[in-house]
């Protein structure tokens, strides 16, 4: 059985323990013996024995989050391979990745004293990928990095944390969380509004929170109305709202009116007014939406029999996305008032 499971993936390795205690001790050996095992040495037995880790191979298999956990459970590890670099783990612990040269509000490990203190912890020839030297970050950076108090949340001891507005955004910003929430066990809200994430990134970030039950937002799952009135709020930030929407099984009312979330936020609350069941009131007005977001809301209207209220007036739907609530009002049963 061992052998055949040395044919199997990573990814799939890594959910074979979670099946029974007998699948799992067979499916560590075999992750161990490809992702630990070091050239000339033996096959490490138990965790302190463990000295390298192959993170190309997690990445790969869409679990760089466990690099941040090999930080935390593997006392020996003292090196990262992967992409035909290595890194030191105990410089990276050491290292000063705090770039103060760099605009307070723009923190950047891409820049300046604190990309060459990083790239000084990994040898290999040539700019070593994001990939690896954000694993390497999440794996020992030490303390605050980039405004992310990164060595919190891999040691797994915080339960709530507010990131919003403090100017995090950009591709490495967010890898960096992603890498980061999926190791930790007991945080359950992560409050990262008004950081100026793209689209894309925010969808990564609100699928890692639907998996993990952790609010983005800074909402609760007891609130009854939740009031985001102008507060300069983007597409992205809608898209983590959404996400939060799932957990909450007693919020009525929802104010996003006076933003900038545009269609890519309205069509993510649209889909999650498809499952919602308890949100009665829901304001949209002057949110910089278009026919495409009054699209995706009217086809919410029509499967939504909960919603009584929507305001969606001062935006851009013009005569088709009209057409388009009018057509669902003539299936939604529940709405009694509409502001177009």
């Amino acid at each position: 059985m061992e052998a055949a499971l040395g044919l199997v993936d990573v990814a799939t390795l890594a959910e074979l323990k979670g099946v029974t205690r007998s699948w799992r001790a067979l499916a560590r050996r075999v992750l161990c013996s490809r992702l630990c095992r070091r050239d000339g040495q033996p096959v490490p037995t138990r965790l302190d024995e463990i000295t390298d880790l192959d993170v190309e191979q997690l990445i790969e298999a869409g679990r760089p989050g466990d690099a941040a956990v090999a930080g935390r459970m593997l006392p020996g590890l003292a090196r990262l391979h992967g992409y035909g670099y290595v890194v030191d783990v105990a410089a990276v612990r050491a290292a000063d990745l705090q770039n103060r040269a760099c605009n307070k509000r723009r923190p950047s490990l891409l820049h300046g004293t604190a990309k060459d203190a990083l790239n000084n912890c990994i040898s290999g020839e040539g700019e070593p990928p994001l990939e690896l030297t954000i694993a390497a970050v999440a794996c020992a950076g030490s303390g605050l990095i980039c405004g992310i108090p990164v060595q919190q949340l891999r040691e797994d001891s915080v339960t709530e944390l507010n990131l919003s507005d403090r100017g995090l955004r950009g591709v490495l910003t967010t890898m960096l969380v992603a890498y980061l929430i999926p190791a930790t066990s007991v945080l359950k809200s992560c409050n990262l509004l008004q950081n100026r994430f793209d689209v894309e990134l925010a969808k990564k970030l609100a699928k890692i929170g639907a998996e993990k039950g952790i609010m983005l937002s800074g909402m609760t799952c007891d609130q009854t109305a939740a009031d985001f009135w102008d507060q300069s709020l983007q597409p992205a930030d809608a898209i983590l709202i959404a996400s939060d929407l799932k957990f909450m099984a007693v919020v009525t009312e929802l104010d996003l009116g006076s933003n900038k979330i545009g269609d890519e936020g309205a069509k993510a609350i649209a889909e999650a007014l498809k499952v919602n069941a308890v949100l009665t009131l829901l304001r949209f007005d002057d949110d910089n939406i278009g026919v495409d977001g009054a699209k995706a809301i009217a086809e919410a209207l029509k499967v939504n029999a909960v919603l009584t209220t929507l305001y969606i007036t001062n935006n851009n739907i013009g005569d088709e996305g009209a057409i388009a609530i009018a057509e669902a009002l003539k299936v939604n049963s529940g709405l009694t008032f509409l502001d177009l």
